[in-house]
C-alpha cells in the first residue's frame, strides 16, 4: 500500500483517506467517486502498482456497491490492471466509466 499510495506519490490526503475506507472495509463507504475536475491531479500521480492495488482493495471489500470514475482519461492499459483483481468484487453492482479513453482491450479486461 505504502508504494502505491504513499507520502511520496503526490496524491491527495483526501484521495488517501477514501482509498483507506476502501482498504479498511469500511460498512458505511459505499460510493467511491473519482473525476477529472475533482481528483484529475490525482490521477495523472497513479502509477500502474496504484491502479492494480486498488482494484485489489475494491475486490477485497465487502460494502462498496458503486464505483465512479467518469472523465478520467482511463487507458486499456489502466483498465487492464484496475480489474486484474476488481472482477472478483461481489459488492459491486454499479461502475460509471462515462468519457474514458477504454477500447475493446479495456473492455474485455473487465470480464
Amino acid at each position: 500500500h505504502h508504494e502505491a499510495f504513499g507520502e511520496h506519490t503526490n496524491i491527495s490526503e483526501g484521495s488517501k483517506h477514501k482509498i483507506n475506507l476502501i482498504r479498511d472495509n469500511d460498512p458505511d463507504f459505499k460510493r467511491f467517486e473519482m473525476h477529472n475536475y475533482i481528483f484529475g491531479s490525482d490521477m495523472e500521480h497513479f502509477s500502474d502498482l496504484a491502479w492494480e492495488v486498488l482494484g485489489c482493495y475494491i475486490a477485497e471489500n465487502d460494502h462498496l456497491e458503486e464505483l465512479v470514475l467518469d472523465h478520467l482519461q482511463l487507458t486499456d492499459e489502466k483498465m487492464t490492471l484496475l480489474f486484474k483483481h476488481l472482477n472478483r468484487s461481489t459488492s459491486l453492482k454499479k461502475l460509471n466509466l462515462t468519457g474514458n479513453n477504454i477500447g475493446l482491450d479495456g473492455i474485455q479486461s473487465m470480464i
